[in-house]
């Protein structure tokens, strides 16, 4: 009975997990991509998406040595935590063993959800305070910000996403053992 319970906590995070992404790509307009916390055209190639990523990425990472090193920090508990919980929670479920085995995969994936914010708004308060709106009208710019309130109503719904994240996790960790 109780595994019943556990499992009808787990479809409902899930769905409450499905609906708050809905709520994040509704705010991204049929012409844009998402990056991070910034809208860039998807008019542009391929080529063009990747050009512009890395320099918004790359200008972040080289305005100080402080961002340079909150950057690489935080881009490498994303993608070693990342790469690193799904490689080790793939040996224990390829080679069918204790899923007790699975807690620091699980514990890698906790600690990339807090980076995964912090950069995305390091990333939006860095762009906003750039002399570049000023310089160039917003049809000339390669991406776009959203406004104070959207940030703040994105923001909001990341941190909803990631709390039931966390929850499938513990509920399904304590529902796993």
């Amino acid at each position: 009975m109780i595994m019943i319970f556990f499992a009808l906590i787990e479809v409902g995070l899930i769905i409450y997990s499905v609906s708050v992404l809905k709520k994040i790509n509704s705010f991204t307009q049929e012409n844009e991509v998402r990056f991070w916390s910034l809208y860039i055209k998807k008019s542009t190639s391929k080529k063009n998406l990747k050009k512009i990523q890395a320099k918004i990425l790359f200008t972040y990472a080289h305005d100080s040595l402080r961002n340079k090193i909150a950057y690489w920090t935080e881009r490498c508990i994303i993608d070693f935590g990342f790469l690193g919980g799904s490689i080790w929670l793939f040996i224990v479920i390829g080679f069918n063993l204790d899923l007790k085995l699975s807690i620091p995969s699980l514990i890698c994936f906790m600690l990339v959800i807090p980076n995964f914010m912090l950069l995305s708004n390091q990333l939006y308060h860095f762009w906003k305070n750039q002399p570049i709106w000023k310089e160039r009208s917003i049809e000339e710019q390669p991406f776009l910000l959203p406004n104070t309130e959207d940030h703040k109503r994105l923001n909001k719904y990341w941190l909803q996403l990631f709390a039931s994240l966390y929850l499938i996790m513990a509920v399904g960790t304590y529902f796993a053992f």
